[in-house]
Protein backbone atom coordinates (compact mmCIF):
# COMPACT_ATOMS: atom_id res chain seq x y z
CA UNK A 1 0.00 0.00 0.00
CA UNK A 2 1.60 3.70 -0.73
CA UNK A 3 0.88 6.43 1.44
CA UNK A 4 -1.55 8.40 -0.69
CA UNK A 5 -3.86 5.20 -0.78
CA UNK A 6 -4.43 5.65 2.92
CA UNK A 7 -7.62 8.34 3.77
CA UNK A 8 -7.19 9.88 7.31
CA UNK A 9 -10.46 8.82 9.23
CA UNK A 10 -9.59 10.30 12.89
CA UNK A 11 -7.26 9.99 16.18
CA UNK A 12 -8.46 7.55 18.93
CA UNK A 13 -6.50 8.81 22.51
CA UNK A 14 -6.73 6.43 25.41
CA UNK A 15 -5.03 7.02 28.44
CA UNK A 16 -5.69 4.19 31.12
CA UNK A 17 -4.46 3.77 34.66
CA UNK A 18 -5.12 0.72 37.13
CA UNK A 19 -3.11 -1.45 39.16
CA UNK A 20 -1.71 -4.78 37.25
CA UNK A 21 0.01 -7.58 39.84
CA UNK A 22 0.62 -5.42 42.31
CA UNK A 23 2.34 -2.92 40.07
CA UNK A 24 0.75 0.44 38.67
CA UNK A 25 0.01 0.06 35.23
CA UNK A 26 -0.47 3.37 33.08
CA UNK A 27 -1.20 3.05 29.41
CA UNK A 28 -1.20 5.90 27.03
CA UNK A 29 -2.14 5.45 23.17
CA UNK A 30 -2.49 7.54 20.30
CA UNK A 31 -4.53 5.90 17.27
CA UNK A 32 -4.39 7.33 13.72
CA UNK A 33 -6.90 5.78 11.87
CA UNK A 34 -6.92 5.40 8.22
CA UNK A 35 -9.49 3.76 5.71
CA UNK A 36 -8.43 1.99 2.56
CA UNK A 37 -10.98 0.96 -0.25
CA UNK A 38 -8.60 -2.30 -1.92
CA UNK A 39 -9.54 -5.19 -3.37
CA UNK A 40 -9.65 -8.47 -1.56
CA UNK A 41 -7.44 -10.15 -3.85
CA UNK A 42 -4.73 -7.54 -4.10
CA UNK A 43 -4.34 -7.17 -0.48
CA UNK A 44 -0.84 -9.64 0.27
CA UNK A 45 0.10 -9.98 3.88
CA UNK A 46 3.77 -10.67 5.02
CA UNK A 47 3.51 -13.90 6.36
CA UNK A 48 6.37 -13.39 9.01
CA UNK A 49 4.02 -10.50 10.69
CA UNK A 50 0.36 -12.39 10.71
CA UNK A 51 -0.61 -15.45 11.77
CA UNK A 52 -4.12 -15.65 11.10
CA UNK A 53 -6.38 -13.19 9.05
CA UNK A 54 -10.78 -13.04 9.35
CA UNK A 55 -12.93 -11.47 6.68
CA UNK A 56 -15.94 -9.72 8.27
CA UNK A 57 -18.29 -7.50 6.25
CA UNK A 58 -17.92 -4.43 8.72
CA UNK A 59 -21.47 -4.01 10.04
CA UNK A 60 -20.78 -7.88 11.59
CA UNK A 61 -17.32 -6.80 12.77
CA UNK A 62 -18.78 -4.17 14.44
CA UNK A 63 -21.29 -6.09 16.33
CA UNK A 64 -18.88 -9.09 16.99
CA UNK A 65 -16.90 -6.86 18.68
CA UNK A 66 -19.92 -5.27 21.06
CA UNK A 67 -20.89 -8.52 21.90
CA UNK A 68 -17.20 -9.49 22.34
CA UNK A 69 -18.13 -13.52 20.34
CA UNK A 70 -14.31 -13.35 19.22
CA UNK A 71 -10.59 -12.42 20.41
CA UNK A 72 -9.77 -9.24 19.65
CA UNK A 73 -7.84 -5.95 20.84
CA UNK A 74 -10.85 -3.44 19.10
CA UNK A 75 -12.08 -0.23 20.94
CA UNK A 76 -15.41 0.47 19.58
CA UNK A 77 -14.54 3.45 19.54
CA UNK A 78 -12.00 3.16 16.53
CA UNK A 79 -14.74 1.29 14.93
CA UNK A 80 -16.59 4.81 14.88
CA UNK A 81 -14.21 6.40 13.42
CA UNK A 82 -13.51 4.00 10.93
CA UNK A 83 -17.62 4.18 10.15
CA UNK A 84 -17.46 7.68 9.84
CA UNK A 85 -14.44 7.48 7.41
CA UNK A 86 -16.06 5.21 4.97
CA UNK A 87 -19.32 7.02 5.03
CA UNK A 88 -17.73 10.37 4.00
CA UNK A 89 -15.98 8.23 1.10
CA UNK A 90 -19.09 6.49 0.18
CA UNK A 91 -17.30 3.41 0.82
CA UNK A 92 -20.62 1.72 1.57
Amino acid sequence: VREDELVFAGIRNLEYKDVFHHQVFHDVEVSYIYVLEMDREDFVLQKEEVSEVQWFDFDECYQMVINNTFKHCIYTEELDIVKEGIKQLNFF
